[in-house]
């Protein structure tokens, strides 16, 4: 089971040539202990995501497009003990393109 959690609310900047957004989250990592069957506390990954995008006003509304640039990763918290996060970079890059980047577009649009 993954659960995402936003720290803070996203951070938007707008300017002539376009909208920059921030945001920084957690994401809770938990899985399936063989003996109790019961959900355990895997890890929490920190990561931090940064899009630029168009910005457009239509009437009373703000509407636009954001687009991937960077995400960073790091490991929080571990119930299994430290390992790199280097492998996970990847995996936090996909769901930020397929997952929340078009949900925040689909609200923009």
């Amino acid at each position: 089971k993954m659960v995402a959690v936003a720290m803070e609310a996203p951070k938007a900047t707008f300017s002539s040539k376009g909208a920059s957004v921030f945001g920084k989250g957690s994401l809770e990592i938990y899985v399936i202990d063989p003996t109790t069957k019961a959900l355990k506390p895997a890890f929490t990954l920190g990561m931090n995501v940064s899009a630029s995008g168009k910005a457009y006003v239509k009437g009373n509304y703000i509407t636009g497009n954001l687009t991937y640039i960077d995400s960073g990763v790091w490991l929080q918290k571990s119930y299994i003990g430290d390992f790199s996060v280097a492998s996970l970079r990847s995996i936090v890059k996909f769901l930020t393109l397929v997952v929340v980047l078009p949900y925040f577009n689909h609200y923009l649009g």
